[in-house]
């Protein structure tokens, strides 16, 4: 498990730095809030269709190879980057890099999962959390330093380097074999634990791609960005383990409904207040909110998928929470465009009530996951 992790935080180290570089990088090239938004739409495109087919292949045939071509592929996507030279150009490589993440990210994530026992599943996936939000941490501080002192095409070199050395962990870590199943997924389960993923990677992707370009029109300058997003996911980095250990002793729905209300009044107060410092604290509040959500939504999906469709599984569950990340950045940057650029916060904010009811109603502690 540690090489995978090992492997998780490399390839979120990369992420993070072109989570910062790449929307400064595409406004450079000329693009309005709405262009910087199509970033996650772009992006999500391949990823969607890609997720569910590799995880399923990933069940018969294992997971290694897919994982070793996904890791490979990003290597060259952001290499790809470094000769961009208009926002057309950036929108295509981004579909490749959509096709390339999918097998990366499922993968990943459903080893860790294949290698966690059943009663320690939020605690497994909270270790996983950790690991790409460490990641995630590191990386935009990283990229404000890297974009400053060498720009951003050089910045993208030192993305495909990091994923060179996650490739290697990969080649070094076991895995377990592929199980055949003949069971069934019950998607009458699946789809509250998705539904809620759904909103909250839309609130992560709206964060991600769209508050760069919104601070710095606060007048923070880039290296101060890229501390926002690191006490962001450094908060996340070091929450999302004891948060997993708490929803297995205490229960996902409650840590749901939690995270929900949280989220609300976090977004709301990230569209009203500009002073650096409260956008830091808002922002750590806003993470801590994401932790509760996290650890809960995943060992379900753990859970539903084990027996042998776990691959599926979460190719269906990182299918769908890539939806979120891509479309919401999207509409938020048409909203701020239209209307300002703290609208897309307050979209959000609606959106995060919608999973209230959600998780009173729907979503389920018990562990009976599949269907005959």
């Amino acid at each position: 498990m540690r090489k995978i992790l090992a492997a998780t935080l490399f390839m979120s180290i990369a992420v993070g730095i072109s989570n910062l570089v790449l929307p400064l990088f595409t406004e450079e090239l000329g693009a309005t809030y709405t262009g910087i938004g199509m970033l996650g739409l772009s992006y999500v495109v391949f990823y969607s269709l890609t997720s569910v087919p590799v995880g399923k292949l990933s069940d018969k045939y294992g997971r290694k190879i897919l994982l070793l071509l996904g890791s490979s592929g990003m290597v060259f996507v952001y290499f790809l980057y470094t000769f961009a030279d208009s926002v057309t150009h950036v929108l295509i490589i981004r579909l490749l890099h959509g096709a390339a993440g999918a097998p990366v990210w499922v993968l990943c994530e459903t080893t860790i999962a294949d290698l966690s026992s059943s009663n320690k599943s939020g605690r497994a996936m909270g270790l996983f959390g950790s690991s790409w939000a460490t990641g995630f941490a590191i990386g935009p501080l990283i990229g404000g330093f890297l974009y400053s002192a060498i720009g951003a095409r050089n910045s993208f070199i030192v993305c495909s380097i990091l994923l060179i050395i996650s490739s290697v962990f990969v080649v070094l870590a076991k895995f377990p074999e592929p199980k055949t199943s003949t069971k069934k997924i019950n998607f009458g389960i699946l789809w509250a634990p998705c539904l809620i993923s759904f909103v909250f990677a839309g609130v992560e992707g709206i964060v991600t791609i769209l508050f760069p370009p919104y601070a710095r029109s606060l007048g923070i300058i880039e290296v101060g960005i890229g501390g926002l997003l690191t006490v962001f996911a450094m908060t996340r980095a070091i929450s999302y383990a004891p948060f997993g250990h708490l929803v297995d002793k205490f229960g996902r729905r409650n840590f749901v409904i939690t995270g929900s209300i949280a989220g609300f009044f976090t977004l709301v107060a990230l569209s009203a207040f500009t002073n650096p410092f409260l956008l830091g604290l808002i922002l750590i509040a806003l993470a801590l909110s994401g932790c509760a959500i996290y650890p809960s939504t995943a060992s379900s999906i753990s859970e539903i998928g084990a027996g042998g469709n776990r691959g599926f599984a979460f190719g269906v569950f990182n299918a769908i929470w890539m939806g979120g990340y891509g479309l919401w950045p999207s509409i938020g940057g048409k909203v701020a465009d239209i209307f300002s650029p703290t609208a897309p916060y307050i979209l959000a904010a609606i959106l995060v009530l919608t999973t209230i009811p959600i998780a009173v109603i729907f979503f389920r502690d018990e562990k009976y996951c599949f269907s005959e």
